[in-house]
């Protein structure tokens, strides 16, 4: 829950796509999207990031989703 409201306390801030920033400064002005997913765990001091020779630049979706740390949930809307 700390991880959600974490990213709640980020409403309205600007998006910005920047690659190079690594930081979870709750006061910094903009996010882009898995960089925010990936602040609100880091705080919480769980690294969803993968690294190694198929890491990309910045944190990205697919980063997040081949991490060791993160379960895929399949579910279907009705």
């Amino acid at each position: 829950m700390a991880a959600v409201n974490f990213c709640i306390g980020q409403i309205g801030k600007k998006y910005k796509l920047d690659l190079t920033n690594r930081g979870i400064d709750e006061n910094q002005k903009s996010w882009y999207c898995s960089r925010l997913v990936w602040a609100a765990y880091k705080n919480q001091g769980i690294d969803i990031e993968t690294t190694g020779s198929i890491n990309e630049p910045g944190i990205t979706p697919r980063d997040i989703m081949r991490s060791s740390k993160v379960q895929n949930i399949r579910f279907t809307f009705k």
